[in-house]
């Protein structure tokens, strides 16, 4: 009696189980067979699903376990089509015919996947990550994996992220453009929808402030963002991007660079108390100071009149924004500047206020980017990462 051909051995496997936050990773996918087989699932077939999948911890939690949650899944070899029909709006997904082959004994096929390919804002995040596939020809639902791999987070992660600045996908560019903001406090407004000539001007501009500034600042591994010290106290953290050991340093939480931080000289806090408290009584006749700390990427410390003041002038100018947006370009962007000077989590509600406010227009383009990045650092929620446990390594 003849035994029936087994079929193929289908495997996983990762460029890297650990990796920095902006790394490139890849799985490569494979398949292969001991005996001669007829037809055989390979991985141009249209069931073909990648799914990652972020695994609950696994120290128990007190009373009852959350579930897992639902792992993000890409369809590799399918299309999607937009349309709207009788019922609404509707995302219909397809795929090509095909995706069996003949295979000789000791036949071996692979396929290698850029994982930011298909999930372009997931893998940009730290944490531990599940990667597995499935494939479902002709009903038979094939499973492999999971395996298992770890994204950490430090200063080489920042050139890392300007690299993802040039990526042809939008999703990752906005992602990668969130992240810089979060982990430098620097709201350059790089704009990822602008053209390419004019995106490679800005990443450029990145490059150049890493190379000469950025690797020279302290760096706090247990943080979940840019932090703030004295201009001295952050020189002396020392250049953790230095080459050797330090260059190599990583952590579990995102972390951030050590940023310079002076208080508001008095004068110019008085000037500034008066601008915007000109602004609080008509935002189309406020004339703001230029805040100059000491250093060109150095930031000022605000105090609670301060902040208090910056917080009714944003609101109020959102008000007029709204009613009446001609003539204030000026005047939001130079008030945005001034909150980008002294970022604050305090800030963050009105500024969120002002951001909705905004004109989708090109004359208001550069306030809205330069709103959208200082909110990136000032609001937690705005660029979503997982937040490390306070145990282990």
């Amino acid at each position: 009696m003849t035994e029936p051909a087994r079929g193929p051995s289908y495997s996983l496997a990762l460029s890297a189980t650990e990796a920095l936050l902006g790394e490139p990773l890849e799985g490569e996918l494979a398949l292969e067979t001991a005996e001669a087989l007829a037809e055989a699932a390979t991985f141009e077939h249209s069931s073909l699903a990648i799914e990652l999948a972020r695994p609950r911890a696994a120290e128990a939690a007190e009373g009852e376990p959350e579930p897992e949650p639902e792992p993000a899944r890409w369809y590799p070899n399918c299309g999607q089509l937009s349309i709207d029909g009788p019922d609404g709006h509707q995302l219909i997904t397809y795929g090509s015919a095909g995706g069996y082959e003949a295979l000789e004994a000791g036949a071996r096929r692979t396929r290698r996947l850029d994982l930011g390919r298909g999930f372009p804002v997931e893998v940009l995040d730290v944490g531990e990550f599940a990667l597995a596939y499935t494939l479902e020809p002709d009903g038979a639902m094939i499973r492999v994996g999971p395996v298992r791999f770890r994204v950490f987070s430090g200063p080489g992660a920042v050139p890392l992220l300007i690299d993802r600045l040039e990526s042809a996908d939008l999703s990752t560019r906005c992602r990668a453009a969130s992240l810089l903001h979060r982990l430098t406090a620097r709201a350059t407004g790089f704009d990822p929808e602008a053209p390419a000539g004019e995106r490679e001007l800005a990443v450029a501009a990145w490059r150049r402030w890493w190379a000469a500034e950025g690797r020279h600042l302290g760096w706090r591994f247990d943080a979940d963002r840019a932090t703030f010290a004295p201009p001295a106290a952050a020189s002396a953290a020392g250049p953790p991007a230095a080459a050797g050991a330090a260059a190599a340093a990583r952590g579990r939480s995102l972390g951030g660079v050590v940023q310079g931080r002076s208080r508001i000289p008095p004068i110019e806090r008085l000037k500034l108390w008066k601008a915007l408290e000109a602004c609080i009584e008509d935002p189309r006749h406020a004339e703001f100071p230029a805040l100059e700390p000491a250093g060109p990427e150095a930031f000022l410390e605000a105090d609670g009149r301060t902040l208090d003041l910056l917080c009714r002038a944003l609101l109020r100018l959102a008000e007029a924004v709204e009613a009446r947006p001609e003539g204030l370009v000026d005047e939001a962007e130079r008030i945005v500047r001034t909150v980008g000077r002294v970022p604050d989590p305090a800030l963050a509600a009105p500024l969120g206020a002002l951001e909705l406010a905004l004109p989708r227009t090109g004359e208001w383009r550069g306030v809205t980017l330069a709103t959208a990045a200082v909110l990136d650092f000032i609001d937690p929620a705005r660029v979503p990462v997982t937040v490390a446990r306070a145990t282990g390594p």
